[in-house]
């Protein structure tokens, strides 16, 4: 497993990178600017979101009724938010848990449902 200061110096590569890709248009042998552009958007959408260090870890849980999605929840926030009963089918809405300095960040809402949106699209 990657630690933080490898995670950190990978997205600045690719930074480098996408900044560099112009540059290399001939070294890469792109036929056009679509593939130019195709390029940079791979690298932003697919790479730098997913190592930027200011973006937050995102966690799905997910699994049948009654399997105690609710419980881990509770347990990994360190607090009772989602209904945890031995009844089934009490939780049927989707839980967040972010941290305020991250939620409050600037544009951070918007940037998460628009990836949220866009993988939707091209899964």
């Amino acid at each position: 497993m990657a630690t933080r200061h490898e995670d950190i110096s990978l997205h600045h590569a690719l930074v480098d990178i996408r900044d560099s890709v112009e540059s290399l248009y001939d070294s890469l042998s792109l036929d056009s600017v679509a593939d130019l552009n195709g390029f940079k958007n791979v690298i932003d959408s697919k790479l730098l979101a997913r190592t930027s260090p200011d973006y937050p870890l995102v966690v799905s849980i997910a699994g049948g009724g009654s399997t105690g999605k609710s419980t881990l929840f509770n347990a990994m926030t360190g607090a009772a938010y989602s209904i945890a009963k031995a009844r089934a089918g009490l939780t049927r809405r989707t839980l967040a848990a972010i941290h305020p300095d991250v939620l409050h960040r600037e544009g951070f809402l918007e940037n998460l449902f628009f990836a949220i949106q866009r993988s939707s699209h091209t899964a």
